[in-house]
C-alpha cells in the first residue's frame, strides 16, 4: 500500500501553513469551521492539481486540516505522531465542522485518548453528546430530518 494517503493529513496542513494563509487574501474565505483562519479563495486548486484530486475534494482536505490544527488539536497531535489513521481523524473534523469551537473542542477532549480504537458509532455517539450539551437547536434539527439515532444517543439522563 502506497504511504501517500497516511502523509496526505499531515501534508496538507504543511501546504496550509506554507501557502494558504500568507499573502494576498484577496477574497479570502473561511472553509473551517468557527475559530479557524481564513484562506485564500484560490488556495485549493493548486492543492488539488499537485494531489491529483477534484478541487472540492482539495477544499474538503483544507477544510479537515484546518478544523484539526484550531479545533480539534488533541486529535491533530494523533496524526502527527501517526498514532491515529488521518480517514478517522477527518472523519471527526467533518463530523464537528459545522459545531461552535467551543463544541468541538469537547469532542476533541472526549475522543482524544480513545480516538486509535474508536468505531464510528463511538465517534457519532460523542458528536451527538456535544451536540446535546451545546447546540440543543440542532439534536432537534436532527431528529426532524430522521437522524434519530444520533438524537437517542445524545438524549440528557432522565432524572429518576
Amino acid at each position: 500500500m502506497c504511504a501517500a494517503p497516511r502523509h496526505r493529513g499531515t501534508g496538507t496542513a504543511t501546504w496550509g501553513g506554507a501557502s494558504l494563509l500568507g499573502g494576498d487574501l484577496d477574497g479570502d474565505e473561511s472553509l473551517g469551521g468557527e475559530g479557524t483562519p481564513a484562506v485564500s479563495a484560490f488556495a485549493p486548486e493548486p492543492l488539488a492539481a499537485a494531489l491529483g484530486v477534484a478541487t472540492t475534494t482539495g477544499m474538503k482536505l483544507i477544510a479537515d486540516a484546518l478544523d484539526l490544527q484550531h479545533r480539534l488539536p488533541r486529535i491533530w497531535r494523533l496524526v502527527e505522531s501517526l498514532a491515529v489513521e488521518p480517514y478517522k481523524a477527518r472523519h471527526v473534523a467533518q463530523a464537528t465542522h459545522r459545531l461552535s469551537k467551543a463544541a468541538a473542542a469537547d469532542v476533541d477532549e472526549q475522543l482524544a485518548d480513545r480516538l486509535p480504537s474508536c468505531s464510528w458509532r463511538a465517534i457519532e455517539t460523542g458528536v451527538a453528546h456535544a451536540i446535546a450539551r451545546h447546540h440543543p437547536e440542532m439534536l432537534e434539527e436532527r431528529q426532524k430530518s430522521g437522524k434519530a439515532v444520533l438524537a437517542r444517543d445524545a438524549a440528557p439522563p432522565r432524572p429518576e
